[in-house]
């Protein structure tokens, strides 16, 4: 490790070491903040995006598991309520409700399984989507600081 003064910080790609004249070595830049906070930013995003996706799936899961219990309410979040909640505070759970817009049997229970069979799908589609583009976009970017072997 190089010890830092006054010579050698942040004074370009090469930096003098410690008074001697020809002898340099490269320097750290800079973190830049706003790059970092965007990686972070971006990783937190489809953290949280997968989070929901798999607590939404639970819950359809749970639902077609209850789908002849009587008197059970079909339960569901709200995805952009909950990415909010998820991607400000990563350890947040999100907040279930009924469904509002559904049919209720007669022995009580408002389970459509047509219903939670398309919701199923639709978040199934949603959540490969996000875990593609999350796996691509994560593949690009270690591919782009790979060193270039060939030095082109």
């Amino acid at each position: 490790m190089v010890p830092e003064t006054k010579d050698n910080q942040n004074s370009g790609p090469r930096s003098k070491i410690c008074g001697a004249s020809q002898i340099y070595v490269a320097s750290r830049p800079k973190p830049n903040d706003a790059w970092d906070a965007m990686q972070i930013g971006f990783l937190n995003f489809y953290s949280g995006v997968l989070n929901v996706r798999q607590d939404r799936a639970d819950l359809i899961a749970n639902n077609i598991a209850n789908a002849d219990t009587p008197g059970y309410k079909a339960v569901d979040v709200n995805f952009d309520d909950a990415l909010s909640g998820q991607v400000s505070d990563p350890n947040s759970t999100p907040t279930a409700e009924y469904r509002t817009d559904v049919t209720v049997g007669l022995n009580g229970n408002d389970v459509s399984l047509d219903r939670e069979r398309i919701e199923d799908a639709q978040n199934g589609e949603a959540t490969e989507a996000s875990a593609t583009f999350l796996h691509q976009s994560t593949a690009d970017l270690i591919a782009a600081l790979r060193p270039n072997p060939g030095g082109d």
